[in-house]
């Protein structure tokens, strides 16, 4: 997939805004895979049989969004900051280019660990 431009995260912002508010989850009934939308069900159009973890993975993309995007648009500004630093700017941050990188690692490993549990 190319990378997410602004209009492109706007409109999942809208659209995350316009939603039924979370938390979703996602359940297995006789008839089929359901999507849980607060207190509100919906049917997921998808054949619990054939594919189980279709609707666990819709619920869980809700969920994550707001927080993949406010992650994006951190490190958007870390990028920026290096970038401006690279131009061989005088400002020079409090945070060295290892402390960034160990940083992102922390956060690279905490999000994987969230978002295998």
């Amino acid at each position: 997939m190319s990378d997410l431009t602004p209009e492109m995260i706007a409109e999942l912002e809208r659209l995350l805004a316009e939603a039924t508010p979370g938390p979703w989850s996602s359940e297995i009934s006789g008839d089929g895979m359901y999507l849980n939308a607060g207190r509100i069900g919906l049917m997921a159009g998808i054949h619990a049989k054939e594919r189980p973890d279709d609707a666990a993975l819709c619920a869980a993309a809700v969920n994550a969004l707001p927080a993949l995007i406010a992650e994006r648009e951190r490190l958007r500004g870390i990028e920026e900051a290096l970038r401006y630093i690279a131009k061989g700017s005088p400002w020079k941050p409090k945070l060295s280019a290892d402390s960034i990188v160990e940083e992102y690692e922390q956060v690279a490993k905490a999000a994987l660990t969230e978002a295998s549990s």
